[in-house]
């Protein structure tokens, strides 16, 4: 499954990012991805959203909208470690 030409370079900043947030983290999965988190390189939240669609649809990731928190994405490449 080669994600190459599935997603586009939005959803490689996630990719990079959600790798960074689980490595500061301990290795801890899931974690809270912010929209402060992504706007320090530019990206809007209608790009984030897309993002997360494609990441989602390839099987990447698993997001859960809890309300108006930060959604809570499960990266299926680290091991799940709350």
């Amino acid at each position: 499954m080669g994600l190459y030409g599935k997603i586009n370079g939005a959803a490689w900043i996630i990719l990079l990012e959600l790798d960074r947030l689980i490595f500061k983290a301990y290795g801890r999965n899931p974690v809270r991805l912010a929209n402060s988190n992504l706007e320090a390189v530019g990206m809007s939240r209608n790009a984030k959203s897309k993002a997360l669609r494609q990441l989602q649809r390839a099987g990447v990731i698993t997001v859960v909208q809890q309300g108006r928190e930060a959604a809570l994405i499960t990266h299926h490449w680290h091991p799940a470690k709350p």
